[in-house]
């Protein structure tokens, strides 16, 4: 369970910058305050040398992306399935005000029922509360059952209260929608992401809402609380691609929102993919999250640590519940999306700013410290001992990825996070389906880390033992692997590439991320987790996201690393006698059908 939630979190690395230039330049006058400063200071100095390092490594992303600063000790991994299954189902009972869940699909079966009656039991319970669910239309209107006939009845119930949108790529359309059968036609594109939010708490997944994922289809779960802006940031992109997705009713029909009126398969192509860009880029812009106490970037500035905020919880509630003109422009005053920005900007505006220019004064240890500068660090002192604990200590940064719309900020901090190495830095990378892009495979063949690559074993992959053209896809996978084996073998990288295989008997295997261990680093820095694979669909067909997660937070980094140990310690290393077993022969014919298609796997 997560810590005692904060109140707020801030944004940017500006509180980065700031734990590095006081607390480091504090721990040089702990003299002047006893041992009590010094025993407090410790950990947070030596945590601050860390910070200076991930500033100095990953400042970059916050022009890539928003960076939200929430504590480490709100923030949890899940290990297993039955975990997230309950916890989603907890989460959604006790749900008071706001709801967003948006997956590829929401499965039929028990656990899927039971999340639906805890939706309902929220939405009896609490008068107040919204539901928003985004899913993929191709994928959720499969069969008979499926998940618009599971939402139906809360539509029927709640047709105020709770809105579902099945987002329909606008690639399939004409002649191939018309002749692409069912299932196949989910290889064209599809909305892939998956976020959770319940209140104030987030969480992300590569998992989505189906029985298979909730009992034996191993992922990777990160549940984030009291972290208000981070959500806020979520429910408006969420709220922004179902402006452009069909509206389910509570008749099973489905309707283009009038508010962007172009069908997204039988209107004009390219007006769709323009208008629905301009929408995603007005939300997802790093300015648009950024304090607006300076016209420059956070890391410019240096300013005082553990000034106390006054933003309280029902401040955080109301501005939240206002309207908010700035993120969304043109959408209706019904449905705009709402967030705590202005509060932050207040406070932000109350924070003293130093230039660059002066953190060599700021962190010279002969330098007497000032008394406004003092007084940051008494703040953070006497806050009371949960007022350390609150410190923030880790930075997320959520990455959006719409190939179909020209969107690519995951692939741009993707490939230079992967590229931009030091020795002696440790990439482990997992992908449910290995099918790496070009792009990353050159930069993986070429940066200077270890790498660590862990994808499904044949017999962990989803499509293992399915029937018919499908059943032949771990094949595909198979080739795709050992292709790559043979670049790494060419170029004699065996010493700093390794393939691992994950495999254990009765599971499947659905896991992805990264994690980012620095030089003389035992513990991650970094980690990637959410929905994309690496591969050609995540980057080109498929709408994704996931979460860049930078921290110094040791009891986080342990969270992380024990996650990777335990994916990693049901893996086996491949190496070539690996693809000489019978097992590992692969028909011609698959092997033709992967090099033409291996862009929709």
């Amino acid at each position: 369970m997560a810590a005692p939630m904060a109140r707020h979190s801030y944004r940017g690395f500006l509180s980065l910058r700031r734990i590095v230039a006081v607390s480091l330049h504090a721990s040089t006058s702990s003299r002047n305050n006893g041992v009590c400063l010094r025993d407090v200071l410790r950990e947070t100095t030596s945590s601050a040398r860390h910070a200076s390092q991930l500033v100095n490594k990953f400042g970059w992303i916050e022009d890539q992306a928003p960076v939200f600063g929430v504590s480490g000790d709100n923030i949890t991994i899940l290990r297993h399935p039955s975990e997230y299954c309950n916890t989603l189902k907890s989460l959604a009972r006790n749900c008071k005000s706001r709801m967003v869940l948006t997956s590829l699909y929401l499965g039929t079966g028990k656990h899927e029922t039971e999340l639906v009656r805890a939706i309902r039991d929220a939405l009896r319970d609490s008068p107040s509360l919204e539901v928003t669910i985004l899913l993929d239309c191709i994928r959720g209107s499969r069969g008979q059952h499926n998940s618009r006939t599971m939402l139906t009845p809360l539509l029927q119930e709640f047709p105020d209260r709770i809105n579902v949108a099945l987002y329909h790529t606008p690639d399939l359309r004409g002649a191939l929608k018309r002749l692409v059968p069912e299932r196949f036609n989910e290889v064209i594109g599809v909305s892939h992401m998956k976020v959770f939010i319940f209140d104030d708490t987030i969480m992300t997944s590569g998992a989505n809402l189906s029985n298979d994922y909730f009992e034996n289809r191993q992922d990777r779960y990160i549940r984030i609380d009291a972290s208000p802006h981070l959500v806020s940031f979520y429910e408006a992109l969420v709220k922004t691609v179902c402006r452009f997705s069909f509206c389910l009713s509570g008749d099973d029909s489905l309707t283009v929102d009038s508010t962007f009126g172009i069908h997204p398969y039988e209107g004009d192509e390219e007006e769709f993919k323009m208008r629905a860009k301009e929408l995603v880029n007005s939300v997802i812009s790093p300015d648009r999250w950024r304090s607006s106490s300076s016209n420059n970037s956070a890391r410019d500035h240096i300013g005082g640590l553990g000034n106390k905020s006054d933003i309280s919880d029902s401040t955080v509630q109301d501005e939240r519940n206002s309207a908010d003109t700035d993120v969304i422009s043109n959408i209706p005053p019904s449905q705009r999306v709402s967030h705590s920005e202005k509060s932050f900007n207040r406070e932000s505006q109350k924070s003293s700013a130093i230039r660059g220019s002066e953190v060599k004064r700021l962190n010279d240890p002969k330098r007497k410290m000032h008394d406004t500068e003092r007084t940051n660090v008494d703040t953070l002192i006497s806050g009371g001992g949960s007022e350390v604990k609150r410190l923030i200590d880790t930075w997320i940064s959520p990455l959006v990825q719409m190939g179909p719309l020209g969107i690519t900020v995951d692939q741009s901090v993707t490939s230079r996070l992967l590229e931009d190495t030091d020795e002696g830095s440790r990439l482990h990378l997992a992908s449910g389906y290995f099918n790496l892009t070009e792009q990353y495979k050159r930069i993986l063949l070429r940066t200077k880390a270890t790498c660590e690559i862990l994808a499904a074993s044949p017999q962990v992959n989803g499509f293992y033992g399915a029937s018919g053209i499908s059943g032949y896809i771990p094949d595909s996978y198979t080739y795709i692997a050992k292709r790559f084996y043979k670049s790494v073998c060419k170029r004699n990288l065996q010493d700093r590439i390794h393939l691992h295989e994950y495999y254990r008997d009765g599971w499947t295997f659905h896991a992805k991320g990264l994690w980012y261990y620095l030089p003389g680093f035992s513990l991650p820095s970094l980690s990637l987790i959410g929905s994309p694979n690496f591969g050609h669909r995540s980057v080109s067909r498929d709408l994704e996201s996931q979460l860049v997660v930078m921290t110094t937070n040791e009891n986080l980094q342990k969270q992380l690393h024990q996650e990777q140990l335990d994916l990693y310690s049901r893996a086996v290393t491949i190496d070539e006698e690996t693809y000489r077993k019978p097992d590992r022969i692969v028909p011609l014919w698959a092997k033709i059908v992967t090099l033409l298609g291996h862009n929709f796997y």
